[in-house]
């Protein structure tokens, strides 16, 4: 080494370090833009009123057509999320988002620290798992718990088949607390399932088998600690199915953007690359648990998070063997170059990262080309007051914000947890097809209909006799079924522009 290798070292690793912080932030700008999920309000309220009351409610005081028992799966969320909007705002539902998700990649690092993968095979690994996870954690979700408490089932299996055989006893405190903050938990409990079963199997005498055994039965225990009990299992084991065809996470990857399947294809490429090159070849359970991930995934995209961490936790040291040993770094001029590009460009991504987190990390944005005019809730509530409202599918839960208690929803994004399946398949006919319009509209006896102007069923509504338009917007129409008085009627003006976005809650 010549005289100035020790300054040449020290000058890599404080660049090294600066490209990491770089990335870092990066991951961070693009987990902070944070969009309004049609669930978000009723999230925030549900939880508002379980803290409210103290309980979690079986009946639901929102709709006039809930006509199942309310199995709130996600009732634990929910507090949480309103605890974070009670405290901070918007902004605090951003942190809560970017804090799960932080702690999930933190969860991925012990992991393959632990395991002796190194970096940059560790940065790369992580970046995997964040660029997966940026489509579905776009928006402040219950399911950000899942991919956290995934992490830490994963993190755990790791642990144990290292020799850490106590590390298991974590096994039924990440399940109890799982089964109430999302119904993900059944990916979880398949993982476990599929691990221990394989594990059993292959050392079916030994001190492990028989810890494995006790812990998975503990564990099922676990996910019974809830408010529904027994029910919670029914309620799942019947309404979870990939046919959800208004829901686009629920759909296979093949009906998905490119952006979709290029990531499922990007994340399998990884995985059958690391186990193809790899001499070191990964225990036979962490296999079958990225196989079954991956096939689930194809078709249900919102597995691919589960997906993205499970190649990177249990895949790891396969991955970083089959990027092979990392050149010697040039010593000379040319290295000493390089190196300091790449910190002055470290240094720029930087800046320019956190100066996006600090914009986008004041607002959940309510995007306009998705939501009704900022003025048409306002309008509601001033001239609509009280009553029964058809609402559309993704409009339901805002309504419930904005107008309840005094207008009660017919449809809203809570789906199985307070419908039937014909309450939403009725809701679906009317929305698309129209054709029997009156019939459904006499059944269901609303006072007023609140739909998106693109609607199917409108332009049938606006030409028929059976309703009267109450307010026309660019974005909504507000119908009555009751007749009105002459001058109630309000058509879209200049005063009502559409804005490209605002900030939750909004109107």
């Amino acid at each position: 080494m010549t005289a100035n290798g020790p300054a040449t070292g020290a000058r890599e690793r404080r660049a090294r370090l600066l490209v990491q912080a770089a990335l870092a932030a990066i991951v961070l700008a693009t987990l902070v833009h944070t969009r309004a999920d049609p669930d978000l309000w009723g999230h925030v309220a549900f939880g508002r009123d379980i803290v409210a009351t103290r309980s979690v409610p079986s009946a639901d005081p929102y709709s006039f057509t809930s006509d199942v028992r309310w199995v709130n799966h996600e009732w634990l969320a929910e507090v949480a999320m309103f605890g974070a909007w009670a405290a901070l705002g918007g902004p605090g539902l951003i942190a809560l988002k970017v804090l799960a998700i932080a702690l999930a990649l933190g969860l991925a690092q012990i992991a393959l620290r632990r395991q002796g993968v190194t970096s940059p095979a560790r940065d790369l690994l992580l970046a995997v798992a964040a660029v997966a996870s940026i489509e579905q954690a776009n928006a402040v979700r219950p399911q950000i718990f899942s991919i956290l408490l995934f992490a830490a089932l994963l993190a755990t299996m790791v642990r144990v088949e290292r020799g850490r055989l106590a590390a298991i006893a974590w096994v039924p405190v990440i399940l109890l607390a799982w089964v109430n903050l999302h119904g993900g938990w059944i990916v979880g409990a398949g993982t476990l399932a599929l691990w221990a079963t394989t594990r059993l199997l292959q050392a079916p005498g030994s001190r492990e088998a028989r810890a494995v055994c006790a812990v998975s039965a503990a564990s099922a225990a676990a996910t019974l600690i809830n408010p529904y009990g027994w029910d919670m299992w029914g309620f799942l084991l019947t309404t979870v199915r990939p046919q959800r065809l208004e829901i686009s996470d629920w759909q296979p990857v093949y009906h998905m953007g490119p952006g979709v399947y290029l990531t499922w294809g990007a994340l399998v490429a990884i995985a059958a690359l690391a186990l193809w090159r790899s001499t070191a070849r990964p225990p036979l359970a962490r296999v079958l648990v990225v196989i079954a991930l991956a096939a689930g995934a194809f078709h249900v995209n919102r597995l691919l998070m589960f997906l993205a961490f499970a190649i990177v936790i249990l895949l790891g040291p396969q991955v970083q063997q089959a990027l092979g040993r990392r050149r010697k770094e040039s010593r000379g001029p040319a290295g000493a170059v390089a190196t300091a590009a790449a910190a002055a460009t470290a240094v720029v991504l930087l800046a320019g990262a956190l100066g996006t987190t600090a914009v986008y990390g004041r607002c959940v944005i309510v995007e306009s080309a998705r939501w009704p005019e900022p003025g048409a809730a306002g309008f509601i509530a001033e001239r609509a007051r009280t009553g029964r409202m058809l609402t559309w599918f993704d409009w339901g839960e805002y309504a419930i914000w904005h107008l309840a208690p005094g207008i009660k929803v017919s449809m809203d994004g809570r789906r199985e947890t307070v419908y039937s399946p014909r309450v939403l398949t009725d809701h679906l006919s009317f929305y698309y097809d129209g054709r029997s319009a009156r019939a459904f509209l006499d059944a269901l006896q609303a006072d007023y209909i609140w739909l998106p102007a693109s609607l199917p069923v409108v332009s049938r509504l606006e030409t028929g006799r059976e309703v009267e338009v109450l307010w026309r917007g660019p974005k909504s129409v507000l119908f009555s079924t009751r007749p009105i008085g002459a001058g109630a009627t309000r058509p879209a003006t200049a005063e009502d522009p559409p804005r490209l976005s605002r900030c939750f809650p909004g109107p």
